[in-house]
């Protein structure tokens, strides 16, 4: 799908990956897990469902432009990923005078990490927007309990649009610049069977703020079962993206 911007897009704002250190174990509430679970809630009760490792081919040969070539990426790390889309009710917390009915809407991808990062400080451990690839990945693989992939509105991950490589992937995060972030998800550009595959992807400017919602929260899994203890050793999207107001677009 080409590059899209003003008000063609219905865009679902935020999901976020979560960080969590070994020194963060054993504290009670939500975090003090001694096994990686197949669900997991947090104490805003965002429900998420874990994705395991895998390999998959991202992108399609008979789609847009810019879903070609096809290529192998492995997710080489577990992670967890929210149910559904980020609530109302959920964003609320952050933004007390936000209005809307089920899922969050027009918000830029500024207002998507910023959340990430209120999220992260209320948590007290790290989330961020899951990439474009683990988005992929988890509608590809039909995750068991996510909700609402295919459906209207979309939603912002993290990378920054750009063409695929030829080459194999290892936890793909996007090109270092641009100038559109990339929107997946249900509803864009019109509510057709086509703009619902998994391949189908979309750029707009960060700063944009038509009608989208949240996408889904998705967390690290526990470092004690295979992460680093330390997230500086793992790729830096592990650790959150940091936006400053200088960065905007």
């Amino acid at each position: 799908m080409q590059l899209a911007f003003a008000g063609i897009l219905l865009i679902s704002m935020l999901a976020v990956v979560l960080v969590i250190k070994r020194s963060q174990l054993g504290g009670g509430g939500p975090t003090a897990t001694p096994t990686p679970a197949e669900e997991w809630t947090n104490s805003m009760g965002m429900r998420f469902i874990r994705i395991e490792p895998g390999t998959f081919t991202m992108g399609h040969d008979y789609g847009d432009w810019d879903e070609e070539p096809i290529h192998k990426v492995t997710i080489s790390q577990p992670f967890y990923i929210q149910e559904t889309k980020v609530t109302v009710d959920q964003y609320q917390q952050f933004a007390p005078s936000y209005s809307g009915s089920r899922y969050v809407e027009g918000v830029s991808w500024y207002d998507a990490v910023a959340f990430c990062e209120w999220l992260s400080q209320r948590e007290g451990l790290t989330y961020r927007l899951p990439t474009e690839a683990e988005w992929e990945y988890v509608f590809k693989n039909h995750a068991k309990g996510v909700q609402d992939m295919a459906s209207f509105p979309g939603e912002w991950v993290y990378d920054w649009h750009g063409m695929y490589p030829y080459e194999d992937q290892v936890d793909p995060v996007g090109p270092e610049q641009g100038i559109a972030r990339v929107v997946r998800g249900g509803g864009l550009d019109e509510d057709s069977s086509y703009y619902r595959r998994p391949a189908n992807r979309a750029g707009i400017a960060p700063g944009f703020e038509g009608d989208h919602s949240l996408p889904w929260v998705a967390t690290r899994d526990l470092p004690s079962f295979g992460w680093p203890v330390d997230a500086s050793s793992s790729p830096a999207i592990f650790s959150g993206p940091k936006i400053a107001t200088s960065q905007r677009v």
